[in-house]
């Protein structure tokens, strides 16, 4: 299985690969200390022994990383051959060594004079098990680390999926806003060319602050958007005067909470867009806090010309807390009151 994405932590891999090859070594040299078998030419054994251990490790260690392999159990053939032909030269090249210096076990050299090709036989055999047992801690070394970048990019992957989505679903609003704030506008400019004006000032600098807080947050404090909601009901108090009053009641503890940006806005547009209200019968749009809730609170006078909803503006909402809460939206309709509760993070 190759792998072209991760970089290798081959100075680490080296580093684990001398702790395992010394902790082999060791178990082995109990095991003959243990067994009475200790003397010079065990010591000369053991020695050989923790050097072919680590040589084949690190050369098994390059030729994966070479290929680029993942997982070293599922690895090319042509990568599993070379790293036993690897293994089989390693191990007799120390063979010619024990040779040279005299240093071989006394049983293995009988039995190596009786006939020469058991030599061979053995140091095969030898390489099989060494590079088994090799690859066996390969995979174990290299699979708990890309086992941790394979979540690693997992989390990034769905973090990027949240906030793409999350964008998405905030750039559905802007559109919804501005067609209301430029009709409110055009009724404006026939009715009061000096209002008007002052609603397109306020119109322009309320614009600039959201699109400008929209490339940065995903979330806001309470205070900031309490101070958008308040610029946008003072926006639509330009336009219908008297029929519309509004009560903010947020205490100070929670101004500092936060909650998914341009939350409130929507939730007083959508009020404003479904209740019939005059100056004898004002629309009264209420928002206050209670146990970490902020209510959006008015009468229903609902219109006698059914105003055409889809409903995106509540379920654009629901959608963005659903980033951060199983229930952060609670609506409650009743016969005479329409409250949306959200809660705050």
């Amino acid at each position: 299985m190759r792998c072209e994405r991760y970089d290798y932590p081959v100075k680490i891999w080296i580093q684990r690969s001398l702790v395992f090859a010394l902790t082999t070594t060791a178990l082995i040299a109990l095991a003959t200390y243990t067994a009475g078998l200790m003397s010079m030419n065990a010591v000369y054994q053991i020695s050989f022994t923790f050097l072919i251990i680590l040589i084949v490790a690190l050369c098994n260690l390059f030729i994966h990383v070479e290929n680029r392999v993942e997982d070293p159990i599922k690895s090319p053939f042509h990568v599993k051959l070379a790293s036993f032909t690897t293994s089989v030269f390693v191990i007799f090249c120390f063979d010619l060594l024990e040779d040279a210096l005299n240093v071989k076990d006394p049983k293995i050299r009988d039995l190596i004079l009786e006939s020469p090709w058991r030599n061979y036989f053995i140091i095969s055999i030898q390489a099989c098990l060494l590079n088994f047992i090799v690859l066996l801690w390969l995979y174990f070394l290299m699979s708990d680390h890309f086992k941790a970048q394979h979540q690693l990019e997992r989390s990034r992957l769905e973090k990027s999926t949240e906030e793409a989505i999350n964008k998405m679903l905030r750039q559905q609003i802007q559109p919804h806003f501005l067609f209301n704030a430029l009709a409110t506008l055009k009724s404006l400019i026939r009715k009061d060319s000096d209002l008007a004006e002052d609603y397109l000032v306020r119109l322009s600098d309320f614009l600039r602050i959201t699109i400008a807080a929209t490339k940065t947050e995903e979330l806001t404090s309470v205070q900031q958007e309490i101070k958008l909601c308040e610029d946008y009901l003072d926006m639509q108090k330009m336009r219908f005067g008297e029929a519309l009053n509004y009560e903010i009641e947020i205490p100070e503890s929670v101004l500092e909470k936060r909650l998914p940006f341009f939350s409130i806005q929507p939730l007083v547009d959508n009020a404003l867009k479904h209740n019939a209200f005059t100056i004898d019968e004002p629309l009264c749009i209420e928002i206050r806090e209670t146990d970490d809730w902020l209510i959006v609170s008015n009468r229903k006078n609902v219109k006698k010309i059914a105003v055409e909803s889809n409903g995106s503006g509540l379920r654009n909402l629901m959608d963005r807390y659903g980033n951060y809460l199983l229930q952060g939206v609670v609506i409650e309709d009743t016969s005479n009151r329409f409250n949306v509760k959200i809660k705050l993070l």
